[in-house]
């Protein structure tokens, strides 16, 4: 279970309740649409102590890269039945809410939304940890 928490509670743990620097050091997106076809570019940037420890988790409705032991979509992933597409990237807010929810779980929650307002509904349900 903390494994899940490990992001939310580094930043905790390691700048206090008010963090006074960005960190812009890891993963990025990229996203094209042209001719009714959409494609997703994510590179991932973790440490390389996770190397080998990672891989594609596909259910029935979505399809998610994962880090073993982690709770999937803690990364990138696509709900490929309704075409929603998530990604967390190192856009760190400089505020930390030690009553909200950890950002992998809510991630997680997004691989199940059905529409674009169902995906925003749920990312905005929960006061949140801390949201990169």
């Amino acid at each position: 279970m903390l494994v899940n928490l490990e992001p939310d509670l580094d930043l905790y743990l390691n700048t206090g309740l008010l963090r006074s620097k960005v960190l812009i050091d890891k993963c990025s997106d990229v996203m094209l649409f042209e001719n009714n076809v959409t494609v997703h570019g994510h590179n991932e940037d973790e440490d390389p102590l996770y190397r080998n420890q990672n891989f594609v988790l596909k259910t029935e409705n979505w399809t998610a890269y994962t880090y073993a032991g982690q709770l999937a979509g803690n990364a990138f992933g696509v709900n490929q039945q309704y075409g929603i597409s998530v990604a967390i990237n190192s856009l760190y807010s400089p505020e930390v809410n030690i009553n909200g929810a950890g950002q992998y779980f809510v991630m997680r929650d997004l691989l199940e939304a059905s529409s674009i307002s169902d995906a925003i509904r749920r990312a905005i349900q929960y006061p949140v940890f801390f949201w990169v």
